[in-house]
């Protein structure tokens, strides 16, 4: 007898992508659309392979839109089956649609759904908890549904049988692929994340057309159908200004892309002079022409103000409305000539002159300077006030730079600036009052626990000797970990350390100039067992930092940045 069986993952159903409440909408109504599916193909069950939700609270209107999805397959005698992701654990309203009937756990032993054995590998557990299993039931196929990839010749050593099928969650797109004839699928996640992979989508797996899987299971074969999901649209663009753009010539360049009801990224290229517009107006132009928008600004500052403000265009040679580029062609010029600053998005299918593929980005060799002028304003007496203002202005262009170097590096996309306290910190917020600045970037994964900051970030921070301190010192420059981090996520650093700990030693070994630091202690070179055995004081907090002193930068005259430590020892690797 065949078995029919519907797979999504990763639904994520109160996210608000790209800060936008819109998107919430969007998660639900690909969610929707995955149970028409398995209504109208009355399949025999619905495995979510976790993460049905975004957050650990979600708002009221959208647990209740859930509950009544999940309430018409209950209605219909369809099984809902989730298998808890990180996101899922400790969800009180999961238990609440467990108790009333709408949902099932899948977890660690063996279920009947139609004519088949499935059972779950969640975010609690691992391969190697299978073997308390007992054996899948006889002359039936058998599949296993994990939150992540597995080994499956580990996977068949452990349950001590063959898989017909192994169902994956933590996938941007779909996954169809054979290893030890068993079949490893997964259809991805329903909705996309909307992010800056969006002005080079065909190098991105979110790029690929959103789908749920059905699947035809007999004792002998195993089949997918694809069904498509209609999502919300969305462009990439590029733009190049310089110091004579004017805002009439970034209407022009939007006027060419149609933009209704789409989302759109817009990034910011070239130079900027004073009478530019701001990327704050730009990205007000670019709110009233799409539903959801966000502009990232890469333009350098110009050294010198554009001296004619007389002509409306906002250029000296008298030229109207051709502020995009000093080498632009003119209007009439042919599609062959256009300026290498022409305005670029990319969408999928499109490849005319407004669709072309943008390049990477080169990051600007420029460094960040601080002044011993500077700091000396962080560092007064107790009857003098601090003047943070300067220091602070750096950070903001610091912060530039590094979204700059990771624009098209997709684990960057998993991290964030905004939140609260949000980057650059000035400490108290009053400039008057602060005596230390920093740079944070958390991952995303802990604005869920409401505090960005109690997690492992990347920081970039000047302390010139308040009580806060950073491990008692005056800069950092890389991973940070902080004291206050207690909740149940991140009590796994401490076995990601072990895990880790002889590529860590690897690293401060092949790189003199960094130390791994608590508030206690500080190793330059420690051997991996050293690392192992001080898990417990790095669990407390600690900094992987350039090791530097304030009197070092106003020696040295910069801070640069340190690309490489960031990528190799990024949240994925390190916790």
């Amino acid at each position: 007898m065949a078995t029919s069986i519907l797979h999504t993952t990763d639904t994520f159903l109160d996210r608000k992508n790209m800060g936008r409440k819109q998107r919430r909408q969007d998660y639900l109504q690909a969610f929707k659309q995955a149970i028409a599916y398995a209504l109208r193909e009355d399949v025999d069950g619905v495995i979510h392979t976790g993460n049905l939700f975004w957050t650990k609270n979600p708002p009221a209107e959208v647990v209740e839109d859930c509950r009544e999805v999940l309430a018409r397959l209950n209605d219909t005698g369809i099984p809902f089956w989730l298998l808890y992701g990180n996101r899922d654990r400790d969800l009180a309203i999961l238990r609440e649609f467990q108790v009333e009937g709408l949902l099932r756990r899948l977890e660690a032993e063996w279920q009947i759904v139609g004519d088949v054995a499935v059972c779950g590998i969640d975010s609690e557990t691992s391969v190697g908890d299978l073997k308390q299993v007992d054996p899948a039931p006889p002359q039936r196929a058998r599949i296993v549904c994990s939150c992540e990839k597995v080994g499956v010749s580990h996977l068949i050593d452990v349950i001590g049988t063959d898989v017909d099928a192994v169902l994956l969650g933590d996938q941007n797109g779909p996954v169809d692929q054979m290893e030890f004839s068993s079949r490893i699928v997964s259809p991805g996640s329903p909705e996309r994340v909307l992010g800056k992979w969006m002005t080079k989508p065909k190098e991105s797996e979110w790029d690929r057309p959103r789908r749920v899987n059905i699947y035809t299971i007999t004792e002998d074969s195993i089949s997918t159908e694809p069904k498509h999901l209609e999502t919300r649209d969305y462009e990439g663009l590029a733009l190049e200004t310089n110091e004579s753009t004017t805002m009439a010539d970034i209407q022009h360049r939007l006027d060419q892309v149609d933009l209704a009801g789409k989302a759109a990224l817009l990034i910011l290229r070239g130079k900027k002079g004073s009478k530019t517009p701001s990327r704050k107006n730009i990205q007000k132009e670019l709110d009233k022409r799409c539903e959801i928008a966000r502009v990232y600004d890469r333009r350098e500052d110009t050294p010198e103000p554009v001296e004619d403000a007389d002509n409306s265009s906002g250029r000296t040679d008298g030229v109207e409305g051709k502020g995009l580029s000093s080498d632009q062609q003119p209007e009439d010029s042919t599609s062959e000539g256009k300026s290498d600053t022409e305005m670029n998005s990319t969408a999928a299918g499109k490849s005319d002159g407004l669709h072309q593929p943008l390049e990477r980005q080169t990051i600007p060799s420029a460094s960040i300077e601080f002044t011993s002028d500077e700091l000396s304003k962080l560092d007064t007496s107790e009857e003098e006030s601090p003047d943070s203002t300067h220091i602070a202005a750096k950070f903001e262009s610091l912060q530039t730079r590094v979204e700059a170097a990771f624009v098209n590096t997709a684990w960057f996309d998993s991290f964030m600036w905004q939140g609260n306290p949000g980057s650059p910190y000035i400490g108290p917020h009053d400039s008057e009052q602060s005596k230390y600045v920093w740079l944070g970037l958390a991952h995303e994964k802990y604005q869920t626990l409401g505090k960005p900051s109690g997690g492992l970030q990347i920081e970039f921070g000047i302390d010139t000797g308040s009580a806060r301190g950073f491990f008692d010192r005056s800069v950092i420059c890389g991973l940070y970990f902080g004291p206050w981090a207690d909740d149940p996520e991140v009590s796994k650093i401490a076995d990601r350390i072990r895990a880790n700990c002889s590529d860590l030693a690897a690293f401060l070994e092949n790189h003199p100039e960094y130390v791994l630091a608590t508030k206690d202690d500080a190793w330059e070179s420690p051997a991996p067992d050293t690392i192992a055995d001080q898990t417990d004081a790095l669990t407390g907090g600690f900094t992987l930092t350039v090791d530097c002193t304030l009197d070092d930068i106003c020696t040295q005259d910069e801070i640069t940045e340190q690309e490489g430590v960031i990528e190799q020892f990024s949240y994925q690797r390190a916790g």
